[in-house]
């Protein structure tokens, strides 16, 4: 039997967060999950995002992902918002990009807004981790340490 690690379950909770954001969840078809990196994360990350997909192919269809710089990356998404033509779903950042992204109102508030989707943080989280989301990402992101 596999035990998912807490870096699977927030990844996947992650993943989750974004379908449902993009309302993938109340969709009959799968869909294609854009993600796009600009802090070298995917290192981490990728095997989980993909065995998730593997895992309810019902729900995704495809991954792409992407890399960029984390400086280009806030005004990317808000010419593509003020476009109403977002083509990413999710984003895998370090404390710059999600600093900025905060600042000009570009992430959703993950944590209150798909709440009965995701886990507890105090459940899923070590302390110092629990304290770096709250410092971190407030409730626009999800803190995968």
């Amino acid at each position: 039997m596999i035990h998912p690690t807490r870096r699977t379950v927030m990844a996947g909770a992650a993943g989750l967060a974004a379908l449902k954001a993009g309302g993938a969840l109340a969709q009959s078809a799968p869909v294609a999950l854009n993600i796009i990196d600009v802090a070298g994360n995917l290192q981490l990350t990728q095997t989980a995002i993909e065995k998730f997909a593997r895992d309810d192919p019902k729900l995704i269809s495809r991954l792409n992902f992407s890399r960029a710089p984390s400086p280009e990356l806030p005004a990317k998404l808000k010419a593509q918002q003020a476009a109403n033509r977002v083509d990413i779903d999710l984003v895998l950042t370090g404390p710059g990009a999600m600093s900025d992204g905060i600042q000009q109102g570009l992430w959703v508030d993950v944590w209150k807004s798909h709440a009965k989707h995701l886990p507890k943080p105090e459940e899923v989280y070590h302390e110092q981790a629990l304290m770096m989301q709250r410092n971190f990402g407030r409730n626009e992101g999800v803190a995968v340490v």
